[in-house]
């Protein structure tokens, strides 16, 4: 039912429906008119390149829908044994670095690897994060290969409220007030400094981390610019984001 030189005399461009994607026969066999898609102002050129773009749409939709499982999938990978043995640590640590009357202390928890260790080389921390640190990361991931060839010190130091560094008794919601990204930060910032002191390091400090802890890393660098010469953030969501749901859904849905 397409009349072709119906098409060639009212503008219709075969080619560039061919080249589209857009499938004669079928409009043949689903009764779609050509002499009616002119009359009522249907462009095939239109259609042809709308049809890329949804088509071009869908493939980054469907790359970001695996990105994000893949990255859910990441998050919830096994830690990594504690091949080194690396001892169980524990920091004297301020419970509220911004209330200067508050002399309250907590015992927050930390693992060292100084076998790569040469003197004057750089100080590497691992940023804990939203679950209980694993001492398996001072003998894992890039960030080790790294501290092999620079002869870097090795620090992990567990986020407070995780694992078993614990700031308060329990998690009341008066107490759950100290849980906060801002004291997190000032957290290292002491740890940092002291453990210059009690390891007589004289390199520089580079933070890493991954996902929320990445975020930590990269504000490290802005936080304490005189104590941290690099960050190394992974995936670090920097912006507020009130509706997470897109995440929540590639883990759970």
């Amino acid at each position: 039912g397409i009349n072709a030189e119906y098409m060639v005399s009212s503008g219709i461009n075969a080619e560039y429906m061919v080249s589209s994607g857009i499938n004669a026969e079928y409009m043949v066999s689903s009764g779609i008119n050509a002499e009616y898609m002119v009359s009522s102002g249907i462009n095939a050129e239109y259609m042809g390149s709308t049809a890329k773009m949804l088509k071009h749409f869908a493939i980054v939709l469907l790359a970001f829908v695996h990105a994000e499982a893949f990255r859910g999938h990441l998050r919830h990978m096994p830690q990594p044994p504690n091949k080194g043995n690396a001892e169980e640590q524990y920091f004297d640590q301020v419970l509220d670095h911004f209330n200067a009357i508050d002399g309250r202390t907590w015992q927050q928890r930390f693992w060292v690897n100084m076998d790569n260790y040469v003197e004057g080389g750089p100080a590497f921390i691992m940023i804990g994060g939203e679950a209980e640190a694993s001492p398996g990361w001072l003998n894992y991931g890039q960030w080790s290969k790294w501290a092999q060839e620079n002869g870097a010190a090795m620090f992990l130091l567990e986020h407070r409220y995780y694992g078993q560094s614990k700031p308060t008794e329990d998690m009341s919601t008066e107490n759950m007030r100290y849980l906060s990204s801002r004291q997190g930060l000032e957290d290292l910032g002491h740890f940092m400094s002291a453990m210059t002191s009690a390891y007589d390091l004289t390199g520089s400090w580079i933070t890493f981390g991954g996902s929320y802890p990445g975020s930590m890393s990269a504000w490290m660098r802005l936080r304490f610019p005189h104590l941290v010469a690099g960050s190394v953030s992974s995936s670090g969501p920097l912006f507020a984001k009130l509706d997470r749901s897109s995440q929540y859904c590639s883990r759970h849905c």
